[in-house]
């Protein structure tokens, strides 16, 4: 099995890239080149695991401001062989408290599988695309 670990994050990156399929249909023209740049900027983490990775964006900033408005986990990844063995969970928590400790965080997942996964993981529906199952969801930490 990979051990993800191991990976630097260019490779974490290729590594999505090669698979996009596994994480969404719609892929930016930029990708990968806008995401190793920002990479290099210190705007995203990734937290890795020997079986898994997740790669989030910090946050935006408020306008005006010097706060951050809300982080966003691009890509979570489990390998096949860990599935239901909560890596996904120990992933997102890991976000949660690395990355965006006093922001909430977004994502974007594809099927009601996925939306029920994050749900019970804390997060909530904000959007539902009338185009299928797409969904923008939402966590907020306890004490924003």
């Amino acid at each position: 099995m990979i051990d993800f670990r191991q990976f630097s994050d260019e490779n974490i990156v290729h590594f999505v890239n090669d698979n996009f399929e596994k994480f969404a249909s719609d892929k930016d023209e930029e990708f990968p080149k806008n995401v190793l740049k920002h990479l290099a900027e210190g705007h995203f983490s990734i937290i890795r695991l020997q079986e898994g990775f997740a790669l989030a964006f910090k946050g935006r900033r408020y306008i005006g401001g010097t706060g951050f408005q809300e982080a966003d986990l691009m890509f979570l990844y489990v390998h096949p062989e860990s599935k239901r063995k909560g890596i996904g969970t120990k992933l997102i928590e890991q976000v949660k408290v690395s990355v965006t400790p006093e922001i909430p965080i977004i994502l974007k997942c594809e099927t009601k599988k996925r939306k029920e996964f994050f749900e019970r993981r804390g997060f909530f529906v904000v959007e539902h695309y009338e185009e299928g199952d797409h969904f923008l969801m939402r966590w907020t930490p306890a004490d924003v």
